[in-house]
């Protein structure tokens, strides 16, 4: 396909009153929020903190391999890492202030002309950008409350986090159990589904 095609298929689909992109993880690369590898590195040197080596060692071993998830798997079963300091740690690199950000950077993407945007982002730098942008709030729809489950009835702008947010970092999809978990949750499901 020519570029110019690509661009008009594109055009038409933001002209659509009801579009709703995805912004996945190069949107926060954007933003200089980690990529998976470089997460599940925090991630390993975690665990080398609390004496966690072999685990620091596995993980690194599955990023290396592209195996996200599984590398992730391990960084939860750290049993010497207390469970609020290793979720809290987790989230850290998702949690910045909107001064930290280059939101500039995000400026395109939330003036589209579409009904919200769909990310399995954890950060809030969507949120920041289009505050700052647009002048208001973004409605926030969330994994872990009831406001996914309403999205497809939304008329206002909303940013969907769908794979949860790091302020309430139990909420973060983060490896294979947590996918398995998201097929039985019925806002998430049936939000995929519609």
């Amino acid at each position: 396909m020519k570029p110019e095609e690509l661009g008009a298929i594109i055009a038409k689909f933001v002209l659509n009153p009801r579009s709703i992109p995805f912004a996945g993880a190069g949107v926060g690369c954007r933003v200089n929020l980690p990529t998976w590898r470089g997460w599940m590195g925090i991630l390993a040197e975690i665990c080398r903190e609390y004496g966690e080596n072999a685990a620091a060692e596995l993980i690194e071993i599955r990023a290396n391999d592209d195996d996200y998830l599984g590398a992730a798997s391990i960084y939860k079963t750290c049993r010497r890492i207390p469970d609020g300091e290793r979720l809290s740690r987790m989230a850290a690199p998702f949690r910045h202030a909107a001064s930290q950000v280059p939101l500039d950077l995000l400026e395109t993407l939330v003036a589209l002309p579409v009904s919200g945007i769909v990310t399995t982002n954890y950060d809030r730098s969507l949120h920041d950008a289009y505050a700052k942008y647009q002048g208001s709030s973004a409605l926030p729809l969330e994994l872990s409350d009831s406001t996914l489950r309403n999205a497809a009835l939304i008329t206002e702008f909303f940013i969907a986090r769908i794979h949860g947010r790091a302020e309430l970092p139990q909420s973060m999809i983060l490896d294979h159990s947590d996918y398995a978990l998201l097929a039985n949750n019925k806002d998430y499901k049936w939000q995929v589904e519609t």
